[in-house]
């Protein structure tokens, strides 16, 4: 398990999840909803909330489904984040991809975008999270990211102190 991934579980244990990544939504319904970018990323997570006891679903326009996962798959964003307590992203394009194909995910992802209409969706009381760094009016809304129902801010601080410890716990070993 990665780090990201186990900081992501400490920050909220009793959520629903949604992924969404650069193959489209990828929503967990049992505590956690999480969007993600990275194909693998977004399989691994799905594959650990399952054995976290997360009824899994993934969201994703035709022709960027995810294969191989015990995940309920949806087309719709809507069904896929209904009963999600967080919805969580990354960004769908990253720097070393080429712009053609960058431009034909944007567009093929626009509906799947983290927004407060996505969220009214989810179950109340539900929260934003993303890995960071962002691309407001992409993957999610400036008015998500910066708003009040994201836990973005507190995700990135867990991260660090989730890092600080493994360096310590590192270096402690290695002395």
């Amino acid at each position: 398990m990665k780090l990201q991934q186990i900081v992501d579980r400490l920050r909220d244990r009793s959520a629903t999840v949604t992924f969404v990544n650069d193959k489209g939504v990828e929503a967990v319904h049992t505590q956690h909803a999480l969007h993600l970018d990275a194909l693998a990323v977004a399989a691994r997570l799905a594959r650990h909330g399952i054995v976290a006891g997360c009824r899994v679903g993934i969201a994703a326009p035709s022709g960027y489904q995810i294969t191989d996962t015990p995940a309920e798959l949806f087309e719709d964003p809507v069904e896929a984040v209904k009963g999600a307590d967080a919805v969580y992203t990354d960004v769908w394009v990253s720097m070393s991809d080429d712009e053609s194909s960058a431009a034909a995910r944007r567009e093929a992802l626009q509906h799947y975008a983290i927004t407060d209409e996505l969220l009214d969706h989810a179950n109340d009381g539900a929260f934003a999270l993303h890995c960071l760094p962002a691309h407001p009016g992409e993957e999610i809304t400036e008015s998500v990211l910066y708003g009040d129902r994201q836990r973005i801010w507190d995700q990135a601080e867990n991260r660090r102190h989730a890092q600080k410890a493994l360096l310590e716990w590192l270096l402690a070993t290695t002395a």
